[in-house]
């Protein structure tokens, strides 16, 4: 029985990988139980923890993952533990759990091993990294989570997700020096598509099982269990792989109705199998025997080239390729082979034993420099093995057939000269073809090689190119340089320009920049490309209200709720319609709903606070306020609420503290620096107030509200002359706004003109009728001041 449940786990694991691959986590986390009977391991225990998180059941995951993971034990179970964790915030236990089993990934790299067809499921060191930094960061240990994430971008420079973190922190950073080839993006990505057996301590196995077992076989070599507990140094050869890699021979298919592939099974069925020493199955599994160089692995390009032909070939053809060979061992062989096989004509996947590794995942040295140095052999040795030739296909120039002109057929042969055991074919006699061993032929292969390590590096300097232009934009965008990174998103091509994400950043820029028109525009082109698009909503909601926009927020808070109301971006843009409205009670209620829906919506927090403040509910406010810099401690929006709670409140030192906070994190924002000045204003430091006026005013020569401020305290000051010069800058800016002529008649009134005075009063009360009295009663009384002051005059 124990034989049959080896079995029953081995089914069970390929049906869970199955329904992994097409997103049927629910039949996958049914099966990983059947498993957990059969199998009660830690590989088990991480396919059902796995399930479970794809899911969503964190606290089931964790639970699941915990024996085995928190103490390091399996790398897998502490992987999914740590995600849980960081899910949970039980950030500290995460920590733990990959730091108890670093030596088994702190040195694996799987940069080129992820395909289609060939998966890693177990991480590597830049991903274990990045998810380091999330906890760490998580806990509050920012200098440690800014050291992760550097050291998984120095792995993979493509871990996006490390870089936009690093930006959020506020690191200083020099894209140039992270978005470029290094020396983990150059290595071979040329590894067939296969996969190591499932490792307790290092292994990664495709998430899909074979597409076509019924197409492969076994291959009686030592260790070759595909998912024993007692052997896990094994090499899954999956069906797309049978012509990449060729360590011994992989018997074709027999079951075709091909004529010719019918009379080869016939002699194949009387030859027998010799049996390889496990000295030989080394070498030839390292590529590094010293007898069989055809063994080493090939080129990227030679592989792509023989699945194209592949694909191509009718079967006729490449069971007339096959070929006998006399002399030693008979035994059955073809050129794409090699020669070691089993003609057994029972189905099975093609099992053989693995590649030797290290504890810690990775390949032996040796390998890979034998790689790298033989490759010039290999390209050599696998075009002679994968030689094909047309049936019966006149020459157009000789008119000899392909078949007579003959083709090498030992498949032992290192080199013409020393091969000395006679051969026959099956298809007749065949000339040694010399010219694939000629200098000439392997000067043009190796120019190959080198020319497909220079179009690869070329590929991927292009493709960090563009990395690096998205980075710096993000990068310049959350140290506030905005005009750059707008300027560097405008430049990318225009086939990126129409991307969500280039799209909704550069709404975002125009939005930080106060064009709210521009931004809407953007935002209105967004939604055409991607309607189902929820995130930066909450932006789009917040420049519409800017624009005092009723109808289109209220349509926009109606598409949203019909695609989605469990997102916080619906409820912020429901919030900002009834805003817009003065409902500001129920706009509280729908921003507090964004918050507990996702309680790391930092803007929701922000947008409650400022309801609160228009309530003035200024203990509500703050309250808001501080959570949501506690999400994100660079939100300047909320320490800039916090500095205008307090100032409503009197706590004219507080609001200062926090208006510089604010002001640090984004220096070049008007408001900020206004608000700065108006923190001084309230504690009677006029002169420091008037420069931090001054300066918003030179930040943004076109904003209203510095200037406002400014001739304020200048009339204040008694400074008519410097406030007659603002106040003309300002009528130009805003013609048609009532506050300007309520402060020229103010000017015009402590200047003694009373007749100026009151044609500005009259013409403010025009443009604001709702105002008109308390215009009426400043009016009155600023010229009964004067004429209290021209009675005491004349007594004197």
């Amino acid at each position: 029985m124990a034989g049959l449940d080896h079995l029953i786990a081995d089914d069970l694991r390929r049906l869970i990988f199955y329904f992994l691959d097409n997103e049927l986590v629910a039949n996958a986390l049914f099966i990983a139980e059947r498993l957990t009977v059969y199998e009660p391991s830690a590989d088990s225990a991480h396919l059902s923890s796995l399930c479970l998180l794809r899911l969503g059941r964190l606290s089931e995951a964790a639970d699941q993952s915990e024996r085995y993971g928190k103490s390091g034990q399996h790398l897998g179970c502490a992987y999914v533990f740590a995600q849980c964790c960081l899910g949970l915030g039980q950030c500290r236990d995460g920590i733990q759990a990959l730091e108890q089993c670093r030596s088994s990934w702190v040195e694996v790299n799987s940069w080129g091993k992820h395909s289609e067809s060939n998966r890693q499921i177990l991480p590597n060191a830049a991903s274990i990294y990045c998810l380091l930094g999330k906890l760490f960061e998580g806990c509050d240990d920012v200098k440690s989570a800014v050291e992760c994430y550097s050291n998984g971008l120095k792995l993979n420079a493509f871990m996006w997700d490390a870089f936009t973190r690093l930006c959020d922190i506020g690191v200083a950073i020099n894209t140039s020096n992270i978005f470029k080839v290094s020396p983990n993006l150059l290595v071979p990505t040329s590894e067939p598509f296969c996969s190591r057996s499932y490792d307790s301590e290092n292994s990664g196995y495709p998430l899909q099982a074979e597409n076509r077992p019924s197409q492969t076989r076994f291959v009686g070599l030592p260790n070759a269990d595909p998912f024993g507990t007692s052997t896990r140094h094994n090499l899954q050869v999956s069906q797309p792989s049978r012509r990449v890699l060729r360590p011994a021979q992989i018997a074709r298919d027999t079951t075709s109705k091909s004529k010719g592939k019918k009379r080869i099974a016939t002699v194949a069925k009387r030859i027998r199998a010799p049996e390889v020493s496990s000295e030989v199955e080394t070498q030839i599994l390292r590529g590094s025997g010293t007898q069989t160089p055809e063994y080493t692995l090939p080129s990227v390009a030679s592989l792509a080239t023989r699945s194209r032909a592949s694909r191509t070939e009718p079967s006729s053809i490449r069971s007339e390729r096959r070929t006998f060979v006399q002399g030693g061992d008979a035994q059955y062989t073809t050129k794409a082979e090699s020669s070691v096989s089993i003609p057994d004509e029972h189905q099975y996947p093609t099992i053989v034993a693995g590649h030797k590794r290290t504890p810690s995942g990775r390949l032996i040295q040796n390998q890979t420099q034998e790689f790298v140095r033989d490759q010039v052999g290999a390209r050599k040795s696998v075009r002679q093995m994968n030689r094909t030739y047309a049936v019966r296909t006149p020459d157009p120039k000789t008119g000899r057939t392909e078949r007579e002109r003959g083709v090498p057929t030992n498949s032992k042969v290192k080199n013409p000269a020393t091969n000395k055991a006679p051969t026959t074919t099956l298809l007749g006699d065949r000339s040694t073809d010399h010219k694939a061993f000629s200098p000439e032929f392997q000067s043009s292969q190796t120019n190959n090689t080198f020319s497909l390590t220079l179009e690869r590096r070329q590929a991927l300097e292009s493709l960090l190119s563009l990395f690096k232009q998205l980075g710096e934009s993000y990068y310049l965008s959350t140290h506030h340089q905005t005009p750059l990174a707008l300027h560097i998103l405008t430049s990318l091509p225009i086939t990126h320009q129409q991307t969500p994400y280039v799209l909704s950043h550069t709404a975002l820029a125009h939005f930080e920049l106060a064009d709210y028109t521009t931004a809407a525009l953007t935002f209105s082109t967004l939604r055409k490309h991607s309607p189902h698009q929820t995130q930066h909503m909450d932006i789009y909601s917040t420049c519409l209200w800017h624009l005092r926009r009723p109808i289109d927020l209220t349509l926009l808070s109606y598409e949203l709720s019909e695609l989605s109301r469990h997102t916080p971006e619906t409820w912020c843009a429901i919030g900002n319609s009834f805003s817009l409205d003065r409902d500001h009670s129920n706009a509280g209620k729908c921003f507090k709903r964004a918050t507990q829906l996702n309680p790391k919506f930092a803007y929701g927090y922000t947008l409650e606070g400022h309801e609160y403040i228009a309530h003035e509910e200024f203990e509500l406010a703050i309250q808001a306020f501080r959570k949501a810099v506690v999400v994100r401690k660079r939100h300047y929006n909320a320490w800039y609420g916090l500095g205008i709670a307090f100032l409503r409140l009197g706590k004219f030192a507080c609001a200062e503290a926090y208006f510089r906070r604010a002001a640090r994190i984004k220096p070049r924002c008007e408001v900020l620096v206004g608000g700065v000045g108006m923190a001084l204003e309230a504690q009677r430091n006029f002169p420091a107030a008037l420069n931090h006026y001054t300066a918003a005013a030179n930040l943004a020569p076109k904003s209203i509200a510095p200037r406002e401020r400014k001739v304020r305290l200048l009339l204040q000051m008694n400074d008519i002359k410097a406030a007659a010069s603002e106040l003309e800058v300002l009528r130009g800016l805003a013609p048609q706004r009532g506050f300007v002529y309520v402060l020229l008649g103010r000017m015009y009134a402590l200047d003694g003109d009373k007749e100026m005075a009151v044609r500005s009063f009259g013409r403010a009360m025009g443009l604001c009728p709702e105002r008109g009295k308390a215009i009426t009663e400043e009016m009155a009384a600023l010229i009964e001041g004067i004429e209290d002051e021209d009675s005491d005059v004349e007594m004197l």
